[in-house]
């Protein structure tokens, strides 16, 4: 899909701007060389306008892969486009290697161009060798000077290209996050690889077959929050109401995800327009915040609401306007040790307001209690986990709420270890 035209700004950046953004940009970059070895991180894009939404997302994402353990990152913007300059100490020239094979052998890799400045020197590291263009085997100088391919075909093959990459990256780790919540036993009622817990109508199979098109949905939403304008959460509804479509299809009408899809689409398409902004990943959950502000509270008929209504709980949509503050909290400190998931899915059942925990526990003092008894539940004392778990399927209790942040929260972190986050 392209989405170059939605971006163009109103007015084109003048060639003196880009030169003199050049200039400035070589000029710092010279600075640092003198004490230090310096990595430059850039997108390779024609045209008059750098800033496009996928050299935001190239510039951030190279940055990461081409952490070697610099101890400095900083992210800088400006009429010749985005870039992030790194520090790097050790052997300037193996760093050079290494990072010539990331632009000659990555899918993306044509797209940036990855400069290392040895200590001392005032230019560049050369490569060794002339970088081909974009669509055909001739040197790329000579097709920039030549005018070989239009501006707007080189940027629909960059677009083309970065969009599949990146929504295939988002899709594995929505996957990835989906089994590691799914593959976690014991929990309390939720369906596991060994049993179906306090859901008689879904089994391990059924959810785990859910999980491509789930992914799909989250993915997409991610491609338009970084190629679109506007409210994030609202045009990423219609998606949205298309997943769970595909979802119950898979499911036999049985809802295994609905909450994560909010809760992953949501910010999945924040994070994605975060790394258009100058503060980059972090931005993402006041991207949320400010998309959710007007969002209608105790309209609708689904439990949600009506537990709004009647206790003043706002279920997701108020842990949305809040910038999902327990997603941010596990990302922060879930580990891949299935020890680390389960002490974290007990913080979120002891602590959050989850409505299906309280749609299951019948009324609102039985719910508090239960509250009480996962936040003082020692996740390392395996027999008083293996009660609790078997009271949950017992009473037909069901952590859905906590289960959906819990795999959101890992799912972000995964995103996170994709994407300098200067």
């Amino acid at each position: 899909m392209r989405y170059f035209s939605q971006w163009c700004r109103a007015s084109m950046t003048s060639p003196n701007e880009i030169l003199a953004a050049r200039e400035q940009r070589l000029q710092q970059t010279v600075q640092l060389a003198k004490e230090h070895n310096v990595v430059c991180v850039k997108a390779n894009i024609p045209g008059k306008d750098k800033r496009t939404p996928s050299s935001y997302a190239l510039v951030r994402y190279f940055a990461r892969q081409c952490d070697y353990g610099q101890w400095y990152k900083r992210f800088n913007d400006g009429a010749d486009g985005c870039y992030i300059t790194l520090l790097a100490d050790g052997d300037a020239l193996k760093l050079k290697q290494c990072v010539a094979q990331t632009e000659e052998n990555h899918p993306l890799g044509r797209f940036v161009d990855i400069d290392v400045w040895q200590r001392g020197e005032s230019k560049s590291l050369s490569r060794g060798y002339m970088r081909r263009c974009f669509l055909c085997d001739k040197p790329a100088f000579v097709c920039g000077r030549q005018g070989g391919h239009p501006t707007e075909e080189l940027l629909e093959f960059i677009d083309c290209k970065t969009e599949e990459f990146f929504r295939r990256t988002v899709k594995d780790a929505c996957i990835k996050a989906l089994e590691a919540e799914l593959n976690l036993h014991p929990k309390f009622g939720l369906v596991t690889p060994l049993t179906s817990g306090s859901h008689p109508d879904m089994n391990y199979s059924m959810m785990k077959a859910a999980h491509g098109c789930v992914a799909d949905g989250v993915a997409q939403m991610f491609v338009d929050g970084l190629y679109g304008r506007g409210n994030v959460y609202r045009t990423g509804i219609p998606v949205g109401v298309e997943t769970e479509k595909n979802m119950l299809e898979v499911t036999g009408g049985r809802n295994a995800y609905k909450g994560f899809i909010f809760v992953a689409g949501l910010l999945a398409a924040a994070f994605g327009r975060s790394l258009t902004t100058t503060r980059g990943t972090s931005a993402m959950w006041d991207i949320v915040r400010r998309d959710t502000a007007d969002i209608e509270m105790g309209k609708t008929d689904s439990f949600g609401d009506m537990a709004y209504r009647r206790y003043g709980i706002g279920g997701v949509k108020e842990h949305a306007r809040n910038g999902f503050p327990f997603v941010k909290h596990v990302a922060e400190n879930v580990t891949d040790d299935s020890r680390s998931m389960l002490k974290q899915l007990v913080y979120c059942a002891g602590n959050m307001d989850d409505t299906v925990m309280l749609k299951r526990a019948g009324d609102m003092r039985s719910f508090r209690l239960l509250q009480q008894k996962f936040g003082t539940l020692d996740t390392t004392d395996g027999k008083a986990v293996d009660a609790l778990d078997k009271e949950c399927i017992d009473k037909g209790i069901s952590l859905g709420g906590s289960a959906d942040v819990l795999a959101s929260g890992i799912f972000v972190k995964i995103l996170m270890q994709q994407f300098a986050s200067v």
